[in-house]
C-alpha cells in the first residue's frame, strides 16, 4: 500500500499495527511497513517532505512533543515535524543512514544507538546541554529517564547519564553505585531512580521530586519494581508491599491507603500527580478496614457458602475451611451432649473438647465408664475424625514447604552449565528441533568432551527456557520421544521456567556460556512473535559479557529478520516457513528433487551438506580429478574462504567450476556426506577410482542448462510438461508459494485455489507481497468450503498433476487444531 497523505483529523481505516503521538499529531505504522500521519501540521502531521521514504520498511516510530522519528529495516532513520523538537536531523544525517538499532525520544530530543555501540542525539538543547553526551562505544540500551535527561546501559553492566543537571542528567554524586548491577532506570520529571540487581535503589536529581530517598532508605531492600509519577516514586518489595517517596502532592504520600498497600501489590502505574496499584485479591484475604474491602470480604464468604463455587477456592483454601468445619462442627455436637466434668457444654468447654479429641487421637480412652452414652459416642466419632484432621493439617504443612521451595527455586536456582545448546521459547517446532539436535549429536563423530575433574565423558546438554512449567515441557518431550522411539541417553535435557525476554531468567540458564542459542517463534502471529524475538535479542545483548556462541532467531517477517544481526552481531534471522514451503512444493511438483532436499535438510536422514577447507594434498589439482579423491562424500562445488560463490572468470564460472579449474588455497569444498569427518576423508593411495568412459561431472556439463530462456528453473524431465496443481486452502503466504511454483513449472501450467477466504482478502495478500507477476503460470480462484464434496468437485480433479492441502487459519484467534482438522477432513 503506497503512502498517501491523510487529511487533518482523519485516521486510517484499518491495517494499523502501531501508533505514536506528539502533543498534536499521530503517526501510524501499517501492516505493509508504510506510515500514515494526521493531526496538527505544526506537530508532525505534515510528513509530505519525507513521504517517499515512508512507503515501506518502517519498523518503529517514536516521538517528542512536536516531531517524529521512524527507524527502517535497513537501519536508517527518517525525521519530520518541528525542527526545534527533533524534526530536523540534518546535523547528524550522515550518521543516521545505516546501522541504527534503537531510537528513543523525550520532551524535545531524540537519541539513537548505533550498531557499533555509539550514541547520536539531535533536537532540543535541553536534552544535550550541561551534562555532555558520553563518548561510548559499547552501549547496549538507551532510555529516557526524565523530560530532559537520558541514560545508557553499557556492555559491562554500568550506566551513564547525560542531559540537564536540573532534571537528573548529572549522576556524578552516585556514580560509584552505577558501575555494575543496574537492571532498571526510571524517573520523575526532574529526578531519577536506578534499581540494582541486589534489590536496592539508588536515587539522584531534584530532592523534592524523589531524588532524596533517605526517608525510606532503611526500607528500600528486596525491591522488584520502581515506577515514577511527575514528582514521586513508588517501589514494590518482594513481599508485595509498596513504598513511596517524593512530592506528597504527586503521589509521594500514600498514608491514606497504607493499610491496603502492605501486601499483594503486583503492579503500579503512575501519571503526573498520582499512582494506581493492582493487587492480587485472591491470594490475600480481604480486610474490613474500608467499605470496598468489606464488600470483598462478603463476596468471599458468599463464595464459601455455595458448594458449586467451593472448587474455585483452590485446595489450600478448601483445606483451611475443612479444618474450621471439623473443629466447630465437633464443638457443636459436643455441646449437644451436655459435656462432662472436664469439659462442659459451654463454648470454651466444647471447643476445647473438640480440639483435644481431634489432635490427640485416643483421648476418649480416658473417659470414665459411667459417662453417658452420648458423650462416649461423640468422643469416639471426634477421635476418628481426628485422622482426617491430622492428614489435612499435614497436607497444609507439606504445601507450605513446597511453596517455599518453589519460590526459592524460582528466585535463586540456576543451571550452571557451559558449551550447551539453549532453546528460548516454546513453539510448534520445538519438539522437532530437539529431535534434530539429538540426531545431530548421535551422528556426530567428534569425540565428546571429558570432565576435567574426573575424566568422565560428558553428555551434550540441551537447556530449554520457556514460560511453560518444567513438568509440562518434560511431559511433551518424553511423549514425543516415546512415540518416535528415540534414544535420549546420549544427551542431557534440562528445563527452566521463565521469560526469555527477561535478563535475570537468561542468566539463570547460563545464556552467556552457551555454544548455540535458538530463539523459537511462538506461532501466535507474525508481528507478535517477531516483537518478542527482538526483545529476547535485546535481553541477550544486555547480559554482562554478552554471548559467546551463535544465536539463531526464527522470524516471520523477512524485513524484520534483516535487522537481527544489527541488534546482535552474533545473531542471524531464519524464516523457517520459507524453507518448509519450498520443500513441500518440491516434494509435490518434482518428487525426486523434493525428496533429496528433504534428505539433506534433516540430520535424521544420515546425509548433510558439509563445507570443508580444500585439503593441502589437492591444492593445484583439477576439479574433475578432485571429485574422485573422496571415499565417503560427493563433491558438489567450490566456494571461497568467506563461503561465497566464486566470481566469474575464465577458469571458475560460479559455484560449479569447470572441469579443469585448479583448486587454490582458501577454496572451500561443498560436499554431501554423513558428517564433517567423513567429508574430509581422502582415498588411500592404493584405492583406485572406478573406471568409466565419462565422469558424471562431464555429463553434467553437457546436460541442458538449468535456467531456461523463459526463466524456468529446469529440474529434470518431470518438470518438462505443463502441470495442473490444486491448492486446497489459502494461507496468508500463498503468494510466496505461487512464486516458487512459477519458478519450477513449465509455461502454460495452471494452479487452482479453493478456500473459504474471500477474493478481496487474497488480493490484499498479493498486494502485500508486491503483487508478483506470474510469467508461466495461470492462477484460477474458487471461493468455497474445503471440506465440502460439491465444492471440491468444481476443481479439475481428474486432470490434476498433484494436490496441495494447506492448513489455513480463518481468524487470528483460531487454534491450530481447528485448521488441522479441516485438512484431515479434506
Amino acid at each position: 500500500m503506497p503512502f498517501h497523505a491523510m487529511p487533518m483529523g482523519s485516521a486510517p481505516g484499518g491495517g494499523v499495527v502501531h501508533i505514536s503521538h506528539t502533543f498534536g499529531a499521530f503517526a501510524a505504522i501499517l501492516v505493509d511497513g508504510s506510515v500514515v500521519t494526521w493531526g496538527d501540521s505544526q506537530s508532525g502531521a505534515d510528513s509530505s517532505a519525507v513521504a517517499a521514504l515512508l512507503t515501506e520498511g518502517v519498523v518503529q516510530v517514536v516521538a517528542t512533543d512536536g516531531a517524529f522519528a521512524a527507524m527502517k529495516a535497513n537501519g536508517s532513520v527518517v525525521t519530520w515535524g518541528s525542527g526545534g523538537r527533533g524534526g530536523d536531523s540534518s546535523a547528524v544525517a550522515a550518521l543516521l543512514t545505516e546501522g541504527v538499532v534503537q531510537v528513543c525520544g523525550n520532551c524535545g530530543t531524540f537519541v539513537a544507538r548505533l550498531s557499533n555501540g555509539s550514541i547520536v542525539t539531535w533536537g532540543d538543547s535541553w536534552g544535550r546541554a550541561v551534562q555532555a553526551v558520553p563518548e561510548v562505544t559499547d552501549a547496549i540500551h538507551i532510555c529516557s529517564t526524565s523530560i530532559h535527561a537520558w541514560c545508557a546501559f553499557l556492555l559491562n553492566g554500568s550506566v551513564v547519564t547525560w542531559g540537564s543537571s536540573h532534571f537528573g542528567g548529572d549522576s556524578s554524586a552516585v556514580a560509584q553505585h552505577l558501575t555494575e548491577g543496574v537492571v532498571q532506570v526510571c524517573g520523575t520529571n526532574t529526578a531519577c531512580a536506578a534499581l540494582m540487581i541486589d534489590g536496592s535503589v539508588v536515587t539522584w536529581g531534584d530532592d523534592a521530586a524523589g531524588g532524596d530517598s533517605s526517608g525510606v532508605a532503611l526500607l528500600l531492600r528486596d525491591i522488584i519494581s520502581v515506577t515514577g509519577s511527575g514528582g514521586a516514586f513508588a517501589a514494590i518489595r518482594q513481599n508485595g508491599c509498596v513504598l513511596t517517596w517524593g512530592d506528597d502532592a504527586e503521589g509521594g504520600d500514600s498514608s491514606e491507603v497504607a493499610a491496603l498497600l502492605t501486601e499483594g501489590v503486583v503492579h503500579i502505574c503512575g501519571i503526573e500527580q498520582a499512582f494506581a496499584a493492582i493487587k492480587d485479591i485472591v491470594a490475600h484475604a480481604p480486610t474490613n478496614s474500608t467499605r470496598a474491602s468489606r464488600r470483598e470480604f462478603i463476596r468471599f464468604i458468599a463464595r464459601m457458602a455455595f458448594w458449586n463455587d467451593f472448587g474455585a477456592l483452590g485446595h489450600r483454601s478448601r483445606n483451611r475451611i475443612c479444618l474450621l468445619v471439623l473443629i466447630f462442627g465437633c464443638a457443636f455436637f459436643w455441646s449437644l451432649t451436655g459435656g462432662n466434668e472436664r469439659c462442659d457444654s459451654s463454648f470454651n468447654g466444647s471447643f476445647w473438647a473438640s480440639y483435644t479429641y481431634l489432635v490427640d487421637i485416643g483421648t476418649q480412652t480416658g473417659l470414665r465408664p459411667d459417662e453417658s452414652y452420648e458423650v462416649r459416642f461423640v468422643a469416639v466419632v471426634i477421635s476418628l475424625l481426628g485422622f482426617v484432621y491430622s492428614l489435612t493439617l499435614l497436607g497444609m504443612v507439606v504445601d507450605g514447604i513446597r511453596d517455599i521451595l518453589n519460590i526459592m527455586k524460582q528466585h535463586y536456582s540456576m543451571i550452571h552449565v557451559n558449551n550447551h545448546c539453549l532453546i528460548l521459547g516454546w513453539g510448534e517446532k520445538t519438539l522437532f528441533l530437539i529431535h534434530e539436535l539429538l540426531a545431530e549429536q548421535k551422528n556426530s563423530v567428534l569425540p565428546p568432551r571429558s570432565c576435567l575433574r574426573c575424566g568422565r565423558r560428558q553428555k551434550r546438554t540441551i537447556v530449554i527456557l520457556s514460560e511453560l512449567s518444567e513438568y509440562a515441557m518434560s511431559e511433551k518431550v518424553m511423549n514425543h520421544f516415546r512415540f518416535w522411539a528415540v534414544d535420549v541417553s546420549h544427551v542431557n535435557i534440562r528445563y527452566a521456567t521463565g521469560n526469555p525476554t527477561n535478563r535475570t531468567d537468561l542468566r539463570k540458564v547460563s545464556a552467556s556460556l552457551a555454544d548455540d542459542i535458538l530463539v523459537m517463534c511462538l506461532g501466535q502471529g507474525g508481528k507478535v512473535s517477531d516483537q518478542e524475538a527482538i526483545q529476547t535479542l535485546l535481553a541477550l545483548g544486555a547480559l554482562p559479557g554478552g554471548v559467546s556462541g551463535d544465536v539463531w532467531v526464527e522470524m516471520h517477517d523477512k524485513n524484520v529478520s534483516s535487522v537481527v544481526s544489527t541488534l546482535l552481531p552474533a545473531a542471524d534471522g531464519i524464516i523457517a516457513r520459507h524453507s518448509v514451503t519450498r520443500m513441500a512444493l518440491l516434494r509435490s511438483l518434482v518428487p525426486s528433487v523434493g525428496f533429496a532436499y528433504m534428505e539433506l535438510a534433516s540430520f535424521r536422514r544420515g546425509s548433510q551438506i558439509c563445507v570443508v577447507d580444500a585439503p593441502k594434498e589437492l591444492i593445484g589439482c583439477r576439479f574433475i580429478d578432485a571429485c574422485y579423491q573422496f571415499q565417503n562424500a560427493i563433491l558438489l562445488g567450490v566456494t571461497d574462504a568467506n563461503n561465497r560463490m566464486l566470481k566469474e572468470d575464465s577458469a571458475s564460472p560460479g559455484f560449479m567450476p569447470g572441469a579443469d579449474y585448479l583448486l587454490k588455497e582458501g577454496n572451500q569444498l561443498v560436499m554431501i556426506s554423513s558428517n564433517i569427518m567423513s567429508a574430509s576423508k581422502l582415498r588411500r593411495a592404493t584405492d583406485k577410482p572406478p573406471l568409466q568412459k565419462r565422469s558424471p561431472l562431464e555429463r553434467t556439463y553437457k546436460a541442458p542448462r538449468l535456467l531456461r530462456d523463459d526463466g524456468q528453473l529446469w529440474l529434470g524431465p518431470a518438470a518438462e510438461k505443463k502441470m495442473i496443481v490444486l491448492m486446497i486452502g489459502c494461507p496468508d503466504d500463498f503468494p510466496e508459494m505461487l512464486k516458487i511454483i512459477d519458478l519450477f513449472l513449465a509455461s502454460g501450467s495452471e494452479v487452482h485455489i479453493l478456500s473459504d477466504q474471500t477474493l478481496a482478502w487474497r488480493e490484499s495478500c498479493l498486494n502485500q507481497h508486491g503483487n508478483p507477476p506470474f510469467e508461466r503460470l495461470l492462477v484460477r480462484h474458487y471461493v468455497g468450503s474445503t471440506t465440502n464434496k460439491s465444492e471440491l468437485s468444481r476443481l479439475p480433479l481428474g486432470t490434476a498433476s498433484c494436490a496441495l492441502i494447506l492448513a489455513e487459519r480463518l481468524s487470528d484467534d483460531e487454534e491450530p487444531i481447528s485448521s488441522d482438522s479441516r485438512s484431515l477432513t479434506t
